[in-house]
């Protein structure tokens, strides 16, 4: 990241970055001047040193002198002024002895060590080299928060001295941002440090979210993310499962997917002789599920390994069933192992149809890991590949040496509403119920008498325990399906409200079009909520601001509004006897709260 990406980013303060500007030469000059206290302007006096609390001007939100203290300091104000004279005639050098003799002199007239206040009152005669942030801790905050926010060259913070560390901070700004006024560089270390901050929290109130998510599903096997269009909801369900480091799988249900498609089911096949034939296929539900109990695919080597010893077993022929003879190659390199292949031949045709399995082939074949491309879909190649395995398990235990993981398997279905359930699930209504996982829940599938002897479910289909259903769905859609109790009850439901996804904004949009589009949602939505008819479910939510990116709107409310948002409220309200006067009403608030027109609704 680059600094000027988060300058361009900020809010700039501008009422206090514009007194900063005016206040602070005239701190300067005076300071030149004045040998005693009573000689400064009454007002810049008070700006200068007696004014607390957040609106000071030259250390927004820190460090001040008591009324006690500053009475104290007064009294002795002449032995200070020449100090301060030395500092403010001093706009190109720091002056580390000087700044410990105010430091020593403060400090001998006050009840506690006001750091802070002491480092005030120095950053505001020299802006050329001190930054606006006083406070030690909130010194060592910004050096941290630009660290972690991957900022080059950020130099290492100094706990012995607050002006050493201020003057590094300042020249870092300097260095990186090179055009830029001395008014600006000074004030911008506390406002990059405040917004850094605020990201940093919400991206820590982002991942507590997100864990309460987890815990829903961990706890329930089976979540639905239900709410208004917009809120994020696939978005959310893949970072829900990128947090728990899950293998993922994605489906999208529609009126067409069926059971085949999600449980198993008869899929054609092309033959060698190019007639069609059909074959048992696994669907997606199916897939995730025997990945998980296989977890872990077999590491290269000790495949390798293993083959080996298979090797080492047999004689040169091998005897499959009966059916299949198996021949190894009895050339050198294979007698020194460094060529791992064999060649199967059909019984019937010694010298003819002939395939060739390398290792890396087996082990693919073992782990389910091939693609339909792989072995130029030949189905067969497949079939004779799982009876080698088939004899490795019997001759050297091959499948007690399958490696295993607790890794989580989430399957994704985005709009699980869109689809006939009850003709997807068919009979997985028991299966998937969190409290029948593993093989307590086993049931015989449609399929079943066509299923392989050497297939995880030959004996019934179950859902293992680290799989996961995570589900979205937009209830208002008026097309789809709705879910009958019996599915309804093996999962777990959580609505996700358009605030409760404020950070797709903040994560994509700049800062200025961020705080409008919040303004401008958060005042539409409250109106939405009071329209008879419609309600919380038919709220915006926040992916159609996203629209508002450079890509797209660059931040043109009014072509969101045309293109989409309008377009929607018009479907919402279609029916209505004064649709059209409704729109027109939400349209005002939009545009007015677009102008900061409308009080902010409460969060």
């Amino acid at each position: 990241m680059e600094l000027q990406d988060i300058i361009s980013k900020i809010d700039i303060w501008q009422e206090w970055h514009d007194n900063y500007c005016h206040f602070v030469p005239l701190f300067i000059e005076s300071a030149k001047s004045c040998k005693n206290w009573k000689d400064w302007n009454k007002d810049l006096f008070h700006e200068f040193f007696e004014r607390g609390g957040d609106q000071c001007v030259s250390s927004l939100q820190q460090g001040y002198f008591t009324k006690e203290e500053q009475v104290k300091i007064k009294e002795d104000w002449n032995e200070l002024a020449p100090m301060l004279k030395t500092i403010a005639e001093s706009q190109d050098k720091p002056l580390w002895e000087i700044y410990n003799k105010i430091k020593k002199f403060l400090r001998e007239r006050t009840s506690q060590d006001r750091r802070a206040a002491t480092n005030r009152l120095i950053a505001s005669l020299q802006p050329n080299l001190l930054c606006t942030i006083v406070q030690d801790g909130c010194l060592k905050e910004a050096f941290s928060l630009m660290r972690n926010a991957d900022l080059k060259d950020v130099p290492e913070f100094d706990s012995n001295s607050w002006f050493r560390s201020s003057h590094l901070l300042l020249s870092y700004f300097k260095d990186k941002l090179k055009s830029n006024s001395a008014y600006d560089l000074c004030t911008y270390p506390w406002q990059i440090r405040d917004y850094l901050k605020n990201l940093s929290e919400n991206q820590i109130h982002y991942m507590e979210k997100n864990q309460l998510y987890i815990n829903l599903l961990k706890a329930n096997k089976n979540l639905v993310l239900t709410g208004a269009p917009g809120t994020g909801k696939t978005y959310l369900a893949k970072e829900i499962a990128k947090a728990m480091d899950a293998e993922v799988e994605f489906v999208q249900f529609h009126p067409s997917y069926d059971y085949t498609d999600f449980v198993e089911g008869l899929r054609p096949i092309k033959g060698s002789n190019n007639q069609i034939y059909f074959e048992r296929k696994d669907g997606e539900f199916k897939k995730i599920c025997k990945k998980a109990i296989i977890n872990k695919p077999m590491d290269k080597d000790v495949f390798q390994t293993l083959w080996k010893e298979y090797l080492l077993t047999n004689p040169s022929i091998i005897t499959i069933s009966g059916i299949f003879n198996i021949y190894l190659s009895r050339d050198e390199e294979l007698t020194k192992l460094n060529v791992s292949e064999i060649r199967y031949f059909e019984s019937k045709h010694i010298h003819s149809n002939s395939y060739t399995y390398s290792c890396d082939d087996l082990r693919k074949i073992y782990d389910n890991t091939y693609s339909a491309e792989d072995f130029c879909g030949d189905a067969y190649f497949v079939r004779y590949g799982e009876i080698i395995i088939s004899d490795m398990e019997k001759t050297i235990g091959l499948s007690s040496k399958r490696s295993y993981s607790g890794r989580s398997y989430i399957l994704i279905i985005d709009e699980i509403n869109r689809g006939e359930l009850s003709k997807i699930f068919g009979e997985l209504f028991y299966a998937i119920d969190p409290g029948y996982r593993g093989e307590k829940g086993k049931v015989k599938t449609q399929y079943q008498n066509l299923i392989d002897n050497d297939d995880v479910f030959v004996d019934g289909f179950f859902v293992p325990e680290n799989v996961y259903i995570l589900a979205t769905m937009n209830d208002i859609d008026r097309s789809v399906e709705s879910m009958d109790f019996a599915l309804r009850r093996r999962f777990a439901w959580k609505e996700i409200k358009p605030e409760d996804r404020m950070e797709m904004l903040s994560q994509k949009l700049d800062h200025d079009t961020c705080v409008k589009a919040i303004r401008v949602m958060k005042a539409l939505n409250e109106e939405i909520s009071k329209t008879r008819g419609l309600g919380s479910a038919y709220q915006i939510g926040p992916a159609y601001f996203l629209k508002l990116d450079k890509e797209l709107y660059n931040g043109d409310f009014t072509a969101l509004w045309d293109m989409h948002i309008e377009i929607l409220l018009k479907e919402y309200l279609r029916g209505y006897s004064n649709a059209d006067a409704k729109v027109e009403e939400l349209k005002n608030v939009y545009f007015n709260s677009l102008n900061g027109k409308t009080v902010d609704v409460a969060d």
